[in-house]
Formats: structure tokens, C-alpha cells, sequence
């Protein structure tokens, strides 16, 4: 941006000069230009630079109190060298004292006169910047405070009527502030929690250490500390409380207490628990009374169904056969419902060691192959070049492993196919997949047959035929082992369930 520069004086040779030493940086405009008879009236300095005054042309000192009074910060030249007459304006009497000498614009000083001006007007371009800074700063910094003066009084009401307890402190734990719901916490009229140390509100060893980390300002920033305090009645309650730090003000208040009553939630936790245990110690208990009468009806209905004792007719032996497979089924039903429950109550004991996989597959599915063998359902076990073990638990692991295999021969038509793979998918896991030719699961329904009990009428008798039990027995017993389950299936293709487990270090 070319620096401009307005120009009192009636010898335009030396502003031609002028210009012609300073270049395309500089434009020179003379009196008698129309800008320049503006910046007279007081409306053409905004676009200029600086003002030249030559005390030899009419009127300098008039020219240079209005452009002084319009324009006080702009740089004013006295120049020199139209006559060769040398003298200093009377404005000198009015404070113009610009420059410590004239501008000469003879010989080898005109260099020096425009590098003056330029350096001058530089200088005046950098306050302005500074100045417009510093101005849209203060603008921001006045919003800024306008808008947190008016939220205060949101933030008040937000901190008087939040649904938790809220106490502000000085650095000594002593309650400068207390809302609305700490004073119900504690029982306390309003406004009497003021002027008491924090620590005053517990008792026993928790008040001791509540006094002591603040008298040590050791106070841990927003780590929970579980503390049981009186309720209203005189009854016990539990709360979780976290000291957050907050800016020092006038007040010295410089701790903010978040304090929640927990109690609630607790008391519902212990019953839960107490509930739970109750459930398992129940199904343990009565899996002996179940277990012994229908062992012995299946195997009263075996030695029926076989003839141990002579051979009965077709109805009768038809009946035992029904008897036999509802006794095992109700049987396949207790044993996982008590699974379950074992699980559920964490009563389960996980014995890692290091399992060659290659084995107990060939087991697994021979356990199933009554099943697949009187369907015609081939299955498949493909695994490594190299053996392949890992630690896990083996029993546990198998019965997850049945349990996939018997719900792939179950939902799979006569004549299909079921494959086992174990794959590695890279140097840190394992995994088994069990994939089927089944009638498949719609994605949708994915969460329901994850559920104990829960299961989709893919089939009216297959589902009939099941517990809704398998899936989610083999899920909690993956998750028990470290390891994790997924599903991918089509309907009308088939169902893959994969197990992923890392592989631990021996």
C-alpha cells in the first residue's frame, strides 16, 4: 500500500523531485488538489500518511492547526528549500515540534528526507495496528464478561438446586457455601453447614482424615472418597464425595465439594447380591433333589426301552422312548440352568493350563456324532499344519464347544454339513469357528437367542426341542475364559459362531 503524503506548498518542481526520488511507494498530492483541500476542511486525512507544510507557501500556519486539530497523531514535515529560505513556522507558539530539523531537499539530503518520512509513517502504522488490536481484544473481553455476568445467576440456580450436594471451601476445609440438597443430606437448617470445617460433618477415623488432609493440603483433586455420614433421622448413609480445585477469589474460597448420596444404590446393590446368592444357593441345593429321581427315571426308562427284563410290546416300548428322551431333556435343562446360576454367582473356578486343541475337538464331536450320525450331517474339523495348543480351561472349553456343535446338528436339515476351524489370525489370538448349512438367524434376532431362554422360531419342533440355554451358556463361559463370541448368519444359508481367545503365555 503506497504511503500518502499531503502536501502544503505552492513549488511543485520540488514535489516532482520528490516523487521521483521516493517511487512508486510514495504518492504525493499538492495543495491544490482536491483531497488536499479537503484534508483542510477536516475530511481528507483518512487515507493519508503524513502532511508536508513548506513555511514559504500561503498560510502555514493555519493549514497546519486544522490538520493538527482534525489529525493529532499524524506525522507534519516542515520542508524546506522552495526559496532557499530557511525559517520556522510560527506554529511553534501552538506546539509543532514534529521533527528536530527541517526537511532539506537539496543535493544528497533528498534520500534522507524520504527514508525520514517513511520511517515516520511506518512507525505510526504499527501503533494503529497495535491500537486495533488491543481494541477488538477489549471488545472481546468486555462480551466475554458481559455474557458470564449474565449467566451467573443461571449458574447459581443450576449449583442451589442440583440434584447433588455442593459445598465450596477455603483452603482450610472450612464451608463458605452450601446448596440446597447438601442441607438435606445432612440435616441441617439452612444456611448453619456455613463456618463449619467439612470434616465436622463425619465421624470417627473418616473425620480425622478428612481434618488432616486439609491441614496438610494434601487434598487428592477429584479422586472419590467412599465415606458413610449421619442422616436425617440418625440413621447411616454412604456418599461418594470429590474435592475439585477451583480459582482463589476475595472469599479465599478455593475447594468445591461434589458429595452424592449413594445410599440408595448401595442398599440396592447389597440386595441384589444378597438375592443372587440366594437364587444359587437354592438351585445348588435343590440340584441333588432334582437330579437323583430323574436319574433314576431315565434309568428305569432305559433298562424299559432296552427289555433287561423281557421285551415289551411296540405301544409300551414307544412310551418308555418317550419317557427316556423327556427325562434326558429335562435333565440337558437343570444341568444348564445351574450352569448359569454358578456363573452368575461367580462360583465357577477357572483351571488354566496349556490344552492341545487337536484332541479335544476329536472328543467334542464325538460326543455328537449320535446326534449327527441319525441326521446324515457330516462334520468337518479342519486345523493347523503345525499342533496348536493354548492355556484355557479344558472342561470349560468343552462344553462350550458341545454346545455350538449341538446347536449346529440341531438346526441343521438331514444331509447337511457342520465344520469346525480353528484358525490364528495373527500371533496374539486364536480362534474356533463352528459354521453350519443351517436354516440361519435373522440379524435382528441376533440378541434375543443371547439371552438365557431366549429363542426364534426358526422351526416350531427344533424350538421345541431346545432349552434356549446353549448360546448363552457358551457366551459366559468365553467371556469367563478372557475370550469372546460372535455371530455372522444368513437365513436360508447357515450360522457361524466364532470364538476368539488370546493367546496366553505358558
Amino acid at each position: 500500500m503506497p504511503i500518502v503524503v499531503l502536501c502544503h506548498t505552492e513549488n511543485r518542481a520540488m514535489l516532482e523531485s520528490l516523487q521521483a526520488a521516493a517511487g512508486g511507494d510514495f504518492l504525493f498530492e499538492a495543495w491544490g488538489d482536491r483531497r488536499v483541500g479537503e484534508a483542510v476542511t477536516g475530511n481528507g486525512l483518512d487515507h493519508a500518511d503524513a502532511v508536508l507544510i513548506d513555511p514559504d507557501a500561503t498560510g502555514p500556519d493555519r493549514f497546519f492547526l486544522q490538520v493538527r486539530e482534525r489529525c493529532a497523531d499524524i506525522p507534519i514535515f516542515n520542508l524546506c528549500g522552495g526559496s532557499g529560505k530557511v525559517r520556522q513556522a510560527p506554529s511553534e507558539k501552538a506546539g509543532f515540534l514534529p521533527m528536530a530539523r527541517p526537511i532539506t531537499l537539496s543535493g544528497s539530503d533528498l534520500p534522507q528526507a524520504v527514508d525520514r518520512i517513511r520511517k515516520e509513517v511506518m512507525s505510526r502504522r504499527r501503533r494503529q495496528a497495535a491500537a486495533l488490536v488491543l481494541k477488538q481484544e477489549s471488545k472481546k473481553i468486555f462480551a466475554a464478561r458481559k455474557t458470564t455476568l449474565h449467566q451467573l445467576p443461571v449458574v447459581d440456580q443450576l449449583m442451589e438446586h442440583a440434584p447433588i450436594g455442593i459445598l465450596l471451601t477455603r483452603e482450610d476445609g472450612v464451608i463458605t457455601y452450601a446448596n440446597h440438597c447438601a442441607e438435606n443430606m445432612f440435616a441441617a437448617p439452612d444456611k448453619t453447614l456455613l463456618d463449619r470445617p467439612i470434616a465436622s460433618l463425619f465421624a470417627g477415623r473418616q473425620r480425622k482424615m478428612l481434618a488432616a488432609m486439609f491441614r496438610a493440603g494434601n487434598v487428592p483433586p477429584e479422586e472419590p472418597l467412599d465415606l458413610v455420614f449421619s442422616r436425617q433421622a440418625g440413621e447411616l448413609g454412604y456418599a461418594t464425595l470429590r474435592i475439585v480445585p477451583v480459582n482463589a477469589h476475595r472469599d479465599a474460597t478455593n475447594r468445591m465439594i461434589i458429595i452424592e448420596d449413594v445410599t440408595d444404590k448401595i442398599v440396592a446393590r447389597i440386595e441384589a447380591e444378597a438375592h443372587a446368592q440366594t437364587r444359587a444357593e437354592f438351585l445348588a441345593s435343590m440340584s441333588h433333589e432334582l437330579r437323583t429321581p430323574l436319574n433314576a427315571i431315565i434309568g428305569f426308562g432305559e433298562m424299559m426301552y432296552e427289555g433287561v427284563f423281557g421285551p415289551l410290546d411296540a405301544k409300551y416300548q414307544e412310551y418308555a422312548g418317550h419317557i427316556l428322551s423327556s427325562g434326558r431333556h429335562l435333565l440337558e435343562v437343570i444341568n444348564d440352568t445351574l450352569d448359569l446360576a454358578k456363573i452368575e454367582a461367580k462360583r465357577v473356578e477357572v483351571d488354566l493350563r496349556d490344552v492341545d486343541i487337536a484332541p479335544l475337538l476329536e472328543e467334542t464331536v464325538r460326543y455328537v456324532e449320535p446326534q449327527s450320525n441319525s441326521k446324515g450331517i457330516a462334520i468337518t474339523v479342519k486345523l493347523p499344519e503345525s499342533p496348536l495348543s493354548f492355556r484355557t480351561d479344558q472342561r470349560l472349553l468343552r462344553q462350550v464347544l458341545i454346545n455350538l456343535l449341538s446347536n449346529a446338528v440341531k438346526y441343521t436339515p438331514a444331509s447337511g454339513k457342520v465344520t469346525v476351524e480353528v484358525r490364528c489370525p495373527d500371533s496374539r489370538r486364536l480362534s474356533i469357528a463352528v459354521s453350519d448349512t443351517g436354516v440361519g438367524i435373522a440379524e435382528g434376532d441376533f440378541d434375543c437367542i443371547l439371552e438365557p431362554f431366549g429363542q426364534v422360531r426358526r422351526n416350531l419342533q427344533i424350538a421345541q426341542e431346545g432349552t434356549g440355554l446353549g448360546l448363552p451358556l457358551a457366551k459366559q463361559l468365553t467371556e469367563l475364559l478372557g475370550g469372546t463370541l460372535s455371530i455372522s448368519s444368513q437365513v436360508g444359508i447357515g450360522t457361524e459362531v466364532s470364538l476368539f481367545f488370546p493367546l496366553r503365555a505358558a
